[in-house]
């Protein structure tokens, strides 16, 4: 059976679809994907979806005095290609890892976001740069956290009349850098087996914030608290990631055995990637004294 499919053709029009049980499409990379059957079991419960890709100004990108805003239309290529502060860096290289040309063409970062994957590159990079989604819905707008919006696997706090129209990415006073790094089974298209993102902020030669998120080792992207809490007031030289006690900053994160991976094999690969992402963070911001971001 076919899904019922109807195209908004502007923001009011796609909220009265939600408001009435439509689910929203943006690049349907993993919306078609999931419409097959799967081990010989019948495919999903077909549901009426709203197409957003007609909607004016949701694949915009611009820079504020406070923080960068994207689109929830705007696709992983529009995000690698746009010229951002070096804060933005981590979602940078993170949209160049998500798939193929063909999907980074296509896929979007709302739609990334909203499918709320253990896995997903976007989240683990977005968690590290403090970033906020903003939600519409026909009777007010609200903004979340994306460690508020993402609350497990598969699973979001969207409500069943609201819509993610943007993010929001702060910006600070502070020299701002920050990394992504990921492993997978091979170097290119693949999931991630695990993943990091790092963001650290640094003032008179020191680490003033930190912000360390690992994906694909738990049922959402982590931040490693204590990892950052430990970090500040350290100087800004690469020497510092080195000497980190790994599996102690490492023991909230909850990975699982599966096709691509053991635990422990994700527990060590995390390790690596969070050294690897600091490291590049902090030979960034020593190769550049004086510049904001």
């Amino acid at each position: 059976m076919q899904p019922t499919l109807e195209r908004a053709i502007s923001l009011e029009h796609a909220l009265e679809l939600r408001r009435q049980g439509f689910v929203p499409l943006a690049g349907a990379t993993d919306i078609y994907p999931n419409m097959l059957p799967r081990l010989g079991k019948s495919p999903p419960t077909q549901q009426p979806y709203v197409d957003m890709s007609s909607v004016p100004g949701l694949n915009t990108i611009r820079l504020t005095e406070e923080c960068v805003e994207l689109g929830c239309m705007a696709t992983w290529t529009d995000i690698a290609k746009t010229r951002l502060p070096r804060s933005c860096f981590a979602l940078q290289q993170a949209a160049i890892e998500i798939g193929g040309v063909q999907i980074q063409n296509q896929a979007t970062l709302g739609g990334n976001i909203c499918n709320a994957s253990p896995a997903a590159d976007g989240v683990a990079a977005l968690l590290a740069l403090d970033a906020m989604v903003v939600l519409r819905s026909k009777e007010k707008t609200r903004k979340l956290l994306i460690s508020e919006f993402v609350l497990g696997n598969r699973t979001t706090a969207l409500r069943s009349d609201e819509l993610l129209t943007s993010v929001e990415i702060p910006l600070s006073m502070d020299r701002t850098s920050s990394s992504f790094s990921k492993i997978g089974g091979r170097k290119y298209l693949i999931i991630a087996i695990a993943s990091a993102a790092a963001r650290l902020q640094c003032a008179a030669g020191v680490i003033t914030r930190a912000s360390v998120a690992v994906g694909a080792c738990s049922a959402v992207p982590s931040r490693l608290d204590a990892l950052e809490t430990w970090l500040v007031g350290r100087p800004v030289t690469p020497a510092v990631p080195l000497v980190f006690d790994a599996d102690g900053f490492l023991s909230q994160l909850k990975p699982i055995d599966d096709v691509r991976a053991t635990k422990s094999f994700r527990l060590d690969a995390a390790g690596v990637l969070v050294r690897r992402a600091l490291r590049a963070c902090l030979m960034d911001l020593a190769s550049r004294p004086t510049d904001r971001e």
